[in-house]
């Protein structure tokens, strides 16, 4: 209960620095990945909560930190060969994986279409998303 109101970077530090991996690799096989690849999306988003904080631009940037990409998942994972992972579009699939993997039933999609709508001028594909994205099977 208390990792539902801790923040991010507190998690993510408990996560870094228990001492039994067999604990890490517990809590990753909840989310259906990999403890390094976990921890590595942890720190990853953990830097990006901290740029949206500061009112750092990244929608269009390229983003400095590349994670470790999951060989295996539990569910729906995009073709990472084709993405590129210092754009947002990586991230934000993150976001959705680790959403899913904890409520199948969310609305991240409906709301992030929804959100493109409001602001039609944003250029999503400076943010790495391919055409047509809400129709690859990662998104259904």
């Amino acid at each position: 209960m208390i990792a539902e109101i801790l923040p991010l970077g507190a998690l993510t530090h408990i996560y870094a620095n228990l001492k039994d991996n067999s604990i890490r690799k517990k809590i990753a096989n909840e989310f259906g990945l990999n403890h390094n690849v976990l921890f590595s999306w942890l720190i990853v988003l953990y830097g990006l909560r901290n740029m949206c904080c500061h009112h750092s631009r990244t929608w269009n940037r390229e983003l400095p930190i590349i994670t470790t990409e999951p060989k295996k998942t539990k569910y729906k994972w995009i073709d990472a060969a084709t993405t590129d992972k210092r754009r947002m579009y990586y991230r934000i699939c993150m976001i959705r994986y680790l959403l899913f993997s904890i409520s199948p039933e969310n609305s991240y999609k409906e709301r992030l279409i929804n959100l493109f709508k409001e602001y039609p001028t944003v250029d999503i594909k400076a943010m790495g998303f391919p055409d047509n994205w809400e129709q690859i099977d990662f998104w259904n």
